[in-house]
């Protein structure tokens, strides 16, 4: 799965571009002289700009995350053991029942993708907007992790 910013971030960025270009003509054709910017004071707005829309904590934590792993379509693995990673909402007894009927029988890309869906509607059906992705990893063990994603913006109930 990808990450993707959301429109606000973008946009707010895409502004505070704009702005920086614009801003210097508007004054000379106030004024008829150019202001002196410097690449220092335009970053220093920028990163407050970003700072306003993502607090530093969240990107960090974002930027940890492991990659997501590629599955080719030719994949065929046995799960016999599913572990989770980052999942604080809810633990590993209340997502197993969505893991069960993947349990010891050969998985394909496919089917690894509908274990992450049905894990994703368990936390859905408690109020959580999450994202599961499999992440890097060795699959020569019979054992999958998933990643779970629980601090999505805009999740309909605040943390408790």
């Amino acid at each position: 799965m990808k990450f993707y910013r959301s429109r606000s971030f973008t946009s707010a960025c895409a502004v505070g571009a704009c702005l920086a270009c614009a801003m210097p003509q508007a004054l000379r054709a106030q004024t008829g002289a150019m202001p002196s910017v410097d690449a220092g004071s335009l970053t220093q707005q920028n990163a407050q700009s970003i700072k306003q829309h993502l607090p530093a904590s969240d990107t960090l934590r974002l930027l940890s995350l492991p990659p997501p792993m590629a599955l080719s379509d030719q994949l065929r693995m046995n799960v016999r053991r599913v572990y989770f990673l980052g999942n604080r909402r809810l633990d590993k007894a209340q997502l197993y029942p969505a893991v069960l009927p993947f349990l010891n029988r050969p998985l394909t890309s496919i089917e690894i993708g509908r274990l992450t869906a049905a894990v994703t509607d368990i936390y859905r059906q408690a109020g959580w907007i999450v994202e599961v992705y499999v992440p890097q990893q060795a699959l020569d063990q019979n054992e999958l992790t998933l990643q779970v994603v629980e601090d999505i913006r805009n999740s309909g109930k605040p943390a408790r």
